[in-house]
């Protein structure tokens, strides 16, 4: 198995367990913080085809834990608006 396909296995099961740990937890700030801390973004999951279902969890994530709104828009991939 090659490197992008390993990586692509990772973030679907990061996906799934932070999106269960969230549904059967209701723990939107901490979901947020291991989100956060492992340096991804929702663009990342996103952009290695993670199953909707997953990814309609993180957005809620990082709607309802993410913080001020421009740790929302880092956690989403976005890049601020500049002036």
């Amino acid at each position: 198995m090659d490197k992008a396909a390993r990586t692509k296995e990772f973030l679907a099961g990061f996906a799934c367990a932070l999106a269960d740990v969230n549904r059967l937890c209701d723990e939107p700030t901490g979901c947020a913080n291991a989100l956060q801390g492992a340096g991804l973004t929702l663009a990342d999951f996103i952009d290695a085809g993670i199953d909707e279902y997953d990814l309609a969890e993180l957005r809620k994530i990082i709607r309802e834990g993410g913080g001020s709104r421009a740790d929302q828009a880092r956690l989403r991939g976005r890049r601020k608006r500049s002036a």
